[in-house]
């Protein structure tokens, strides 16, 4: 919970930094999410890990500002990528978004993209979900719906 709160101020800060003093572009601030993963979500679902995590997802304006955490990680795993699919939880859909998460190491930072305009109305009306693969587990080790 103080991770949730801290990790949240740390956003809300870097937002206000991002404005530069500009009131206009907090008042973009669309929509926000925090987004519980595990693996009971994934298809097919992953048995026998017990990793879980969270997904924050910040849009302001056409940028989307974002930070997953995973839990207790396997030692001998290692994250690969992490996308934004299209669809609900009972299929798997084609990738929206490209996360950016080629490594392990990459967890320990907030970044952006910027949205087209198609991408920023699916990210706020679509079903969508955040899938998060891993060396061992390709087809996505964590996984939850956006909405």
């Amino acid at each position: 919970m103080k991770k949730t709160l801290f990790l949240m101020l740390n956003i809300s800060l870097f937002l206000v930094s991002y404005s530069n003093n500009n009131d206009t572009e907090l008042k973009m601030l669309r929509e926000s999410f925090s987004i519980n993963l595990d693996n009971s979500n994934s298809i097919p679902m992953v048995m026998d890990r017990t990793e879980t995590g969270t997904a924050y997802i910040i849009l302001v304006g056409a940028k989307m500002f974002y930070k997953v955490i995973i839990n207790d990680l396997d030692p001998t795993d290692a994250i690969a990528a992490g996308h934004i699919h299209n669809g609900a939880s009972s299929a798997n859909g084609g990738v929206l978004l490209n996360l950016d998460m080629t490594n392990t190491a990459q967890l320990i930072s907030t970044k952006s993209l910027t949205l087209s305009a198609e991408n920023q109305t699916k990210v706020t009306n679509d079903a969508l979900y955040v899938n998060i693969h891993s060396t061992k587990v390709a087809s996505g080790l964590l996984r939850s719906q956006i909405r």
